[in-house]
């Protein structure tokens, strides 16, 4: 589906000589990330209203996807496996949230988010086989992570301290545990088995 609308574009776009056809491959690769990127954050979105966790959600997006971007992690070989997957994440944890949150006191969430973040500060970034990166990205990569990463620990920490906060804590927490297992499961992936 993704591959149709981005082929599309990017022929209308060639049509009206906005794109050169030297750079249909650039476009039809931007084009299909973008839109994959926009149907699965919307359909989250879509889903959050119906499990009145929006604002939650929200938090979760602003959380994830900065750190995600620099940090690296797991890749699904497909757009359908890497949506599926998220959307099932994304409702499981939904699912359990209240349940955190009621059982699960500040303190611990803290002391959990610490150790967490510091699996990520080692580990990232991580390219995945399925995204490769040079190494120069690799630098600079690892330099943002760490400072989003350092920055958003903060903010949990400051969100858990205040009567506001404590409600909307667990989805940005959310978003530095999945963080954590997608390095993970790459640095894993790696390892030969013996």
């Amino acid at each position: 589906m993704s591959e149709k609308l981005a082929s599309k574009l990017v022929n209308l776009a060639i049509g009206y000589g906005v794109v050169k056809e030297d750079d249909e491959e650039l476009y039809l690769y931007s084009y299909q990330i973008t839109i994959e990127f926009v149907f699965s954050w919307a359909s989250i979105l879509i889903l959050s209203v119906f499990l009145h966790t929006f604002l939650g959600t929200l938090f979760f997006m602003a959380f994830y996807i900065p750190l995600r971007l620099y940090a690296g992690g797991y890749h699904a070989k497909s757009f359908s496996g890497c949506y599926f997957l998220s959307i099932a994440t994304y409702l499981v944890f939904c699912f359990i949230e209240p349940y955190v949150s009621a059982y699960l006191p500040i303190y611990a969430l803290i002391g959990i988010v610490l150790c967490l973040s510091a699996v990520i500060a080692y580990l990232a970034p991580i390219e995945d086989p399925n995204k490769p990166m040079e190494l120069a990205d690799m630098k600079r990569c690892e330099k943002r992570a760490r400072v989003i990463l350092f920055l958003q620990v903060v903010v949990i920490i400051i969100m858990a301290l205040t009567p506001w906060g404590k409600r909307m804590v667990y989805f940005p927490s959310f978003s530095i545990l999945i963080m954590c297992l997608s390095l993970v499961v790459v640095r894993k992936n790696r390892q030969p088995h013996s």
